[in-house]
């Protein structure tokens, strides 16, 4: 977006192949639901990721003993996920890890 409009280039690179249409220029990287959500001092913003908690010990919310806020972890706060596992959690260590994230 450059002053509120977005912005379109003539060629896309995916994987090796060059694509010659015309489409949105869109910059991403992959974010999965271990990702690390973090404040950067520097700007005041949030951030998320490159850091991830992994599979061991997993999102905080999996109740593996991971301790960091995830994206896994802001979707059961915001309850736009129901784990299984959350159910299992004791309501004491659900209530903690909700005032926590």
């Amino acid at each position: 977006m450059i002053d509120g409009r977005p912005t379109v280039v003539e060629h896309n690179v995916i994987d090796q192949y060059t694509y010659r249409l015309p489409s949105l220029d869109v910059r991403s990287i992959a974010c999965g639901g271990g990702s690390i959500a973090w404040f950067d001092e520097a700007t005041g913003g949030l951030r998320v990721g490159p850091a991830s908690v992994g599979s061991e010990p997993g999102p905080a919310s999996y109740g593996g003993g991971g301790a960091e806020p995830t994206v896994t972890d802001a979707d059961v706060v915001l309850g736009l996920r129901l784990l299984l596992c959350w159910l299992v959690i004791p309501l004491r260590m659900r209530i903690l890890l909700t005032r926590l994230l």
